[in-house]
């Protein structure tokens, strides 16, 4: 069962959701945004992260964060949040709100294809700004229980959702690619077989119809 927004926001911790309640972006930008609108703000985003530790002040990522927790949109809506790899902010916030909010076996079967999405993203720690590769971060959702001052509902390990029949057994982005190239070779194999195999009954037909002097 799809969790409420009020119960998304409540599993925030309180001392993060006061920083963002009373913070300026979240007075001045995000009131009255839609599922719709929300869009517009979070093409602005420069970087992701939690707390600007410089300034005490909740960063604009994690106040959209929350307003997306509070929007709560459908499933049919973060997957198309999810769906552009262009939009790498975006994609970003979602898989962020994915793994906070939905239950174990669809987190994997989301945030896992996200694992050959390499774009750069910019993130603020503690100690300054840095570079984190989309696949690294997806990574960070997967196997950690705290990100940006948030802590993240506990999931199961993989292979015992798996075992569970909850998940089909991973197959690696590479390993999915090379089983697409094998089965690509073998299908232009099979056909060019196919296609010699043609060529020698035309000739064979030839071959005959000029041995018994019916041939043109």
């Amino acid at each position: 069962m799809k969790s409420t927004a009020v119960q998304n926001i409540s599993s925030v911790e309180l001392i993060l959701r006061n920083r963002v309640f009373n913070s300026y972006y979240w007075k001045e930008k995000c009131f009255g945004l839609t599922s719709e609108t929300i869009i517009d703000k979070i093409l602005e985003l420069k970087y992701i992260g939690g707390m600007n530790h410089s300034s005490n002040q909740p960063t604009d990522f994690i106040c959209l964060f929350i307003k997306l927790l509070q929007l709560n949109p459908s499933e049919e809506i973060i997957d198309e949040y999810l769906s552009d790899p262009d939009l790498k902010y975006l994609r970003a916030l979602t898989a962020l709100f994915i793994r906070f909010t939905y239950p174990p076996h669809k987190i994997y079967s989301k945030l896992e294809k996200l694992y050959c999405d390499y774009k750069k993203l910019v993130i603020l720690k503690s100690k300054g700004y840095a570079i984190i590769h989309m696949d690294e971060y997806i990574d960070l959702l997967l196997n950690s229980e705290h990100i940006f001052e948030i802590s993240l509902p506990k999931i199961p390990k993989r292979s015992i959702l798996e075992e569970n029949g909850k998940l089909a057994p991973y197959v690696s982005v590479l390993e999915n690619e090379l089983n697409i190239d094998k089965n690509k070779k073998e299908d232009e194999s099979q056909s060019e077989h196919e296609s010699e195999t043609e060529e020698e009954k035309d000739i064979d037909i030839s071959y005959k119809y000029k041995n018994s002097g019916k041939f043109f």
